[in-house]
């Protein structure tokens, strides 16, 4: 021992041990410093890698469900991929029968044709037609102004054979004088008209006469606003008939007193109730109602 002792002593001297010491203490407490860091960072390393763990947790389950939508998304888009099959056969179908029509409306157009050029046909057989009834029409008309003219002459004749009746009369009174002058009122001024039989008997006579020979009485009232009429026959006078059956309108005795002309106030196209909705819808449209 006391030579170790001894020993030592000369491996440190005394003055050295001081120092020496001193450098052990830092060496220790830097060596102890570096102990607590890395303790520190041991438990930030355990801290991160529990984190990490829980994040996998999280990613797995994430994941887990992404795999589930994925499972659906391949289920859906194998139904997709049916249905897309389904609308091609249909697309298919479609397209033969699409084919099938434009087939049919060629026919049509090829008919369509035909019926134009028939329907040509027909308009120059028209016209044809309208031309030979229209020199017909004139033929006819020529025709109805002979009539015309040989009506004239007839009446003029039955006039002339009634005046010459009246000049054989032995005594001409004043009821002769007359007749000789209503016929010839007849022949200047109604010469168009049916020969009328001149009576010699006096104007009360030929008033009973006229009346006997009456059968049907009718009225006509034809008024600003409204408008009707009524018959009866002489034989049932208690059985009065009024009318009322009107365009546009059945159960009043009196229509509407109103005329619709065309736009060029040259033809009447409708009257009475009729007419008047007609104007009134017309005004209602322009805003004057």
């Amino acid at each position: 021992m006391t030579n170790e002792c001894s020993n030592s002593e000369n491996l440190f001297p005394a003055d050295n041990q001081h120092e020496v010491v001193e450098k052990l203490e830092i060496g220790f407490k830097r060596l102890n410093n570096k102990f607590i860091n890395l303790l520190e960072e041991n438990q930030r390393i355990k801290q991160h890698n529990n984190n990490l763990q829980e994040e996998n947790q999280e990613i797995l389950y994430i994941n887990s469900e992404l795999n589930e939508k994925y499972q659906e998304i391949l289920r859906t888009n194998s139904e997709l991929n049916e249905k897309n099959q389904e609308i091609s056969r249909t697309n298919l179908e479609l397209n033969k029968k699409n084919q099938e029509i434009l087939r049919n409306n060629s026919n049509l157009i090829k008919e369509n044709e035909n019926v134009l050029r028939i329907n040509n046909d027909l308009k120059e057989k028209l016209q044809k037609i309208d031309e030979q009834f229209e020199k017909l029409q004139q033929d006819l008309n020529l025709e109805k102004q002979k009539n015309k003219e040989i009506q004239r002459l007839e009446i003029v004749s039955q006039n002339l054979e009634k005046n010459l009746k009246i000049l054989e009369v032995d005594e001409i009174d004043i009821n002769t004088i007359n007749a000789f002058k209503e016929n010839n009122e007849q022949e200047n001024c109604n010469i168009d008209n049916s020969p009328t039989t001149f009576a010699l008997n006096d104007s009360k006579s030929l008033e009973k006469d006229i009346v006997k020979q009456i059968r049907i009485v009718v009225g006509l009232d034809f008024g600003t606003n409204y408008s009707g009429f009524s018959y009866c026959h002489v034989a049932n006078k208690q059985n009065i008939h009024s009318n009322n059956v009107w365009p546009g309108t059945v159960g009043p005795f009196k229509t509407d007193t109103v005329l619709q002309y065309d736009n060029e106030y040259n033809n009447v196209l409708c009257w009475g109730a009729e007419a008047l909705r007609a104007i009134t819808d017309y005004l209602r449209e322009i805003g004057k109602v």
